[in-house]
């Protein structure tokens, strides 16, 4: 069910998957070591990774009457993958559209339902992480076909899960950032964080790190996406979706790992649902043109129109449509920073992308072990450690985005 429901992290999940299945069942995972963080990590056990920034309370985004039209419309066109850069060959036919008012309808109960709830269903929202608005809902429902009591349960499940994070993000690993397998470098043209994929640099046998690795990957896109809010939907990406970029070039059979399959489809379906926007698959040769042909009769329609095959020969030119040229790497006869290698990085934005080095930097939650920054801008650990404390404990205190503020007069 959850490969039906979650074509985004379902598509991840394929490629570390249908390769390990061929190959062979990996050996046991081992849990990732303790690693330190700087010295304010360090000297303060509890030290959260906030997403939302501090400052003034982040908005929640919610469709009033004057936006209602607008707004279904773009959701029924992501659902059906319309919204996007199309290169390349496309892997999957076009998709049915949802009925007339189908959509407005489930939103409206989905809101109904979570504000009838007695309890705070996500306690942090709005001060720890992301409130509970219309970006939330309308992902859920996309996720689970408009299904308006699977979208409360999986509502429900990740407040159970930032409570497991004392509210917001998961940490990054010293030892994850070393390992080069995801960056996020960069917004694409559509204002999409791009997460990069490079499979060549993934090792099997930690399952752990490869858990923390992805949520921490994941987070910092939710934490930038929260940073730049403005009130306002984004008329491009209404949903704050990512783009992913699964780079083959390099990878082999000791890249499979059918554990890391198992845990991304179970995340994308609990905890971070149809935040994925595209995939574009580059360098795809013989070996993987094989592989996709085997995989693509396991993955469900939504998944495989998401997909877009590139050629060797190709990726420049897909690249240079999807990337502005200030952000294309110069490889990519662009201006912007090069996508090095774990060996060559030099800089904490080299090891984990630009845009995730900077929402981390700001959190202050940047790990010990990692390469220096080279952005300038203030982070936490200037706070001092009373300081963090007392920005824990205020936390709370902060008006919150409640479901009753964010839907009054919306959902009758």
């Amino acid at each position: 069910a959850g490969l039906l429901e979650q074509p985004s992290s379902a598509a991840v999940a394929a490629v570390l998957g249908i390769l390990a299945a061929l190959r062979g069942r990996l050996p046991a995972p081992k849990r990732a070591p303790a690693i330190g963080y700087r010295k304010v990590c360090e000297a303060t056990p509890n030290t959260i990774f906030t997403l939302v920034p501090r400052g003034p309370v982040v908005p929640a985004l919610v469709a009033g009457p004057d936006q209602e039209a607008w707004f279904d419309d773009m959701v029924s066109q992501i659902c059906e993958v319309k919204v996007g850069i199309f290169y390349g060959e496309l892997g999957g036919d076009r998709l049915p559209s949802w009925k007339p008012g189908a959509f407005r309808k489930a939103l409206l109960a989905l809101r109904e339902a979570v504000n009838s709830i007695d309890d705070p269903v996500w306690p942090h929202a709005g001060l720890l992480h992301e409130p509970l608005d219309d970006v939330a809902l309308a992902s859920r429902l996309i996720a689970n076909d408009l299904d308006v009591a699977a979208s409360v349960k999986v509502i429900r499940e990740y407040g159970a899960f930032r409570a497991t994070t004392r509210g917001g993000g998961v940490l990054p690993l010293c030892e994850w950032v070393q390992a080069g397998v995801a960056t996020v470098p960069c917004e694409d043209r559509l204002g999409r964080p791009v997460v990069l994929i490079r499979p060549r640099f993934h090792r099997p046998g930690n399952i752990e790190l490869f858990r923390a690795g992805l949520r921490t990957t994941l987070d910092a896109v939710k934490a930038h996406f929260l940073f730049k809010r403005t009130g306002e939907f984004s008329r491009s990406n209404p949903l704050e979706q990512y783009a992913m970029i699964w780079d083959f070039d390099g990878a082999g059979w000791s890249n499979a790992d059918w554990d890391a399959f198992r845990v991304t489809l179970h995340e994308g379906t609990h905890h971070y649902p149809n935040m994925g926007s595209q995939i574009y698959i580059l360098n795809v040769n013989s070996f993987c043109r094989w592989w996709w042909d085997a995989a693509s009769r396991l993955l469900h329609p939504k998944i495989r129109r998401k997909c877009c095959l590139v050629a060797p020969e190709n990726v420049r030119a897909c690249l240079e449509q999807v990337l502005p040229t200030e952000m294309l790497p110069p490889e990519y006869g662009g201006s912007g920073r090069s996508w090095v290698s774990p060996s060559e990085a030099r800089s904490f934005e080299d090891q984990v992308g630009a845009l995730a080095a900077a929402a981390y930097i700001r959190a202050g939650v940047a790990p010990l072990g990692a390469k220096p920054a080279q952005c300038n801008m203030p982070t936490r650990s200037e706070m001092g450690d009373s300081d963090q404390e007392s920005a824990r404990e205020d936390a709370p205190a902060r008006k919150r985005s409640t479901a009753a503020d964010c839907w009054c007069g919306c959902v009758g």
